[in-house]
């Protein structure tokens, strides 16, 4: 019988080989990490357009629903979140520890479950609201408002439903007082725009809601103008 000696082909790539592939990975790696993350970013913004508009279309069904005047606060801030006193489902809920005043500055409150940032429009389960003036941290036990205080008096244990946006979403609006208000048969007088970005500028992806007067009917587009001054032109609505 003759004997052969066969050579094993599989020994694997050369240490050359194995080096130049994790170059090609790498080279790879960064051309693509970037467009991956716009990507990412941009469905943020449309998730947090959607957030909203679903929001505001909630609070326009309860008001017609329960008869009752339907409210929701906006934030002007770079960690967004919408507050209302006529939310089913809520990510959060703050409460107030004691009675305030109408006027009132600062509001005592139950352990924050989250920071609140500076710009927040409180609206209270009366539907009194207030805007905060300064960051408040979490497990906070009191919010400062703006000079203008609470709208009216709050009991002690009312309690203000909080819904948070995706993270590193901004929101802007200039919409008055940062709030808008559904009547009983879902009418609104709270016109204006709202304009959701990146908090970062990592996407040049701007989305905008415009609400009109009377009816509430709310229609949303591509923006394009500053947010840090939101002007209802720059939304540009299909």
């Amino acid at each position: 019988m003759l004997l052969s000696n066969v050579r094993n082909k599989n020994q694997g790539f050369t240490l050359i080989e194995t080096t130049i592939i994790v170059v090609i990975v790498g080279i790879l790696s960064a051309i693509a990490a970037p467009s991956f993350l716009s990507m990412l970013n941009k469905n943020k913004v449309n998730y947090a357009l959607d957030q909203v508009r679903g929001t505001l279309q909630e609070a326009q069904r309860e008001a017609i629903r329960k008869s009752k005047r339907c409210r929701v606060g906006l934030s002007s801030s770079n960690q967004s979140m919408l507050t209302s006193n006529c939310f089913a489902l809520v990510d959060y809920t703050i409460q107030a520890s004691a009675a305030a005043a109408s006027g009132a500055t600062t509001v005592s409150v139950n352990s924050l479950p989250i920071a609140i940032p500076n710009g927040t429009k409180l609206v209270f389960s009366s539907g009194a609201s207030g805007t905060v003036s300064a960051n408040a941290a979490k497990a906070s036990t009191s919010v400062t408002l703006s000079a203008s205080g609470l709208s009216a008096a709050i009991a002690s244990g009312e309690t203000v439903a909080v819904r948070t946006l995706a993270d590193g979403v901004g929101m802007q609006s200039n919409i008055s007082g940062q709030e808008i208000t559904f009547g009983l048969r879902g009418n609104t007088s709270g016109a204006g725009t709202i304009a959701l970005f990146m908090s970062d500028g990592s996407t040049l992806q701007k989305r905008c809601i415009v609400t009109s007067v009377g009816i509430g009917i709310m229609r949303t587009g591509d923006y394009s103008g500053s947010t840090a001054s939101v002007n209802t032109s720059a939304c540009t609505t299909s």
